[in-house]
């Protein structure tokens, strides 16, 4: 692990001290609970992110094609021998 120093206001730090004595967990628990919630959090979002930009691609391309998911594997074989 890696230690960081940072400095909290005290009323910040007096609700850590709160939190790590009802849950009984130390404040570097806390934080580190923390942190980790945020990442998924912002793991989701990007995630979100993404699927929406995929799905904002869907019918947006059209080969004129209406059997291609009878004949995938021929129209690859034939793109592939270009």
């Amino acid at each position: 692990m890696i230690t960081k120093q940072i400095t909290l206001t005290e009323k910040e730090e007096e609700f850590l001290e709160k939190i790590s004595h009802e849950r009984k967990i130390t404040v570097e628990e806390i934080i580190r609970q923390s942190i980790n919630s945020l990442v998924q959090q912002t793991s989701m979002t990007d995630r979100e992110e993404l699927k929406k930009r995929a799905l904002s691609l869907a019918g947006k391309y059209d080969s004129g094609l209406s059997d291609v998911s009878v004949h995938h594997d021929d129209y690859l074989a034939e793109a592939y021998s270009q």
